[in-house]
C-alpha cells in the first residue's frame, strides 16, 4: 500500500507543466493605451507542481517589466499539486472547481472566458488585450487597521467612466500575503525549504462570491450603471488571522461582472487596485 500511494505522489508530482524557456512569450513593441486600467492575473499553484516556480516567474518578470503597475498577481494555492501543503486554500480550490480547473499552473486573466491557460505563450498577449480594453470604471480603496485587534475596515469609491448595461456589477477583496518562507519542489523533482513564495491568497473579505455594487438606496435591480455615475462601499470588522504577518498584508479590490452561473459567480473583472496594509495610504490605530 505504501508503495502503491508513493507512485501516486511521484506521478502527480511530475504530471504539473512545466514552462519551457522557449516556450515563453512576450509581445514585442508592448504599447498599452489604457494608461490607468490594471489586470487581475490569478496564478493558480502548488507547492508541489514543480513547473509553478517557473510561471511565477515568468509573471513577476512580466509585471516588473512589460506591464509594471499594471497588473496584479494573486498566487492561489488550489488543485491537486496544492492539498494538503502549508498554503492551500479552501476559497481558492472552490474558484479552482468551480472553473474545473485539471492542472497547474493554471493562469486566469481578469477572469475572462477563455483567457486560462497552462501556456506562457498565452498570457503575456492575453494581459495587454485586458490592458487595452475599455476602462469602464476605476476603484480606490483606504483602510483603518486598528493593530491591538488586528481589525481592518475597508472603504471603496467606484467611479463609472462608461455605461455599462444589462448586468450585475460586484466588488470583491483578496488578502493575500507576500514573502511566505516554505518549502516548494522545483523542476527534477528536487525542494528548496526556504522558497519565498509571493502574492499568496489568504481569504476573500466579503465572502466567496463578493458583493453587489448597489447605489445609496440599496437598490440592486437596476441593471444598468451609467457614465458620470459613482457607488460607495464598505466592509467592517474584518479581523486577520493571527498566523499572518500583517506587515506583509495587501488588500487586492476589484470591481467585476456577475455571472449567470450561481456555481460560478465571479465574472469578467474590469478594474482592480492593490494596497498594503500597514503604509503611508493606510490610516493604523495602535
Amino acid at each position: 500500500m505504501k508503495k502503491f500511494l508513493f507512485f501516486i505522489f511521484i506521478t502527480l508530482l511530475f504530471s504539473c507543466d512545466k514552462i519551457d524557456g522557449d516556450e515563453r512569450f512576450v509581445p514585442s513593441g508592448v504599447e498599452v493605451k489604457q494608461s490607468n486600467r490594471v489586470v487581475l492575473v490569478e496564478d493558480y499553484t502548488g507547492q508541489i507542481c514543480v513547473g509553478c516556480p517557473e510561471a511565477a516567474d515568468f509573471l513577476h518578470s512580466l509585471s516588473e517589466n512589460e506591464y509594471k503597475d499594471k497588473m496584479i498577481i494573486v498566487s492561489m494555492h488550489a488543485g491537486m499539486f496544492a492539498m494538503g501543503q502549508p498554503l492551500f486554500s479552501n476559497i481558492a480550490n472552490e474558484y479552482y472547481n468551480a472553473k474545473k480547473f485539471a492542472s497547474n499552473p493554471m493562469i486566469w486573466i481578469n477572469r475572462q472566458e477563455g483567457k486560462h491557460s497552462t501556456s506562457s505563450t498565452d498570457w503575456g498577449p492575453w494581459i495587454l488585450e485586458e490592458l487595452n480594453d475599455t476602462l469602464y470604471c476605476d476603484i480606490k480603496s483606504q483602510f483603518t487597521y486598528m493593530a491591538d485587534n488586528r481589525t481592518l475596515n475597508i472603504m471603496s469609491d467606484i467611479d463609472i467612466l462608461e455605461d455599462v448595461k444589462d448586468c450585475k456589477l460586484g466588488i470583491q477583496y483578496y488578502i493575500v500575503e507576500d514573502n511566505i518562507v516554505s518549502f516548494q519542489y522545483i523542476p527534477g523533482g528536487d525542494y528548496i525549504l526556504d522558497y519565498v513564495h509571493h502574492n499568496v491568497f489568504r481569504d476573500a473579505v466579503n465572502g466567496l462570491w463578493g458583493a453587489p455594487l448597489v447605489d445609496v438606496s440599496g437598490d440592486i435591480t437596476n441593471l444598468n450603471y451609467q457614465k458620470g455615475s459613482h457607488y460607495k462601499y464598505f466592509h467592517a470588522n474584518y479581523k486577520l488571522d493571527d498566523a499572518w504577518n500583517a506587515d506583509n498584508i495587501y488588500v487586492v479590490s476589484f470591481v467585476f461582472k456577475y455571472t449567470n452561473d450561481e456555481s460560478n459567480q465571479i465574472g469578467e473583472v474590469l478594474q482592480a487596485n492593490i494596497v498594503k496594509l500597514v503604509d503611508g495610504n493606510v490610516e493604523t490605530v495602535e
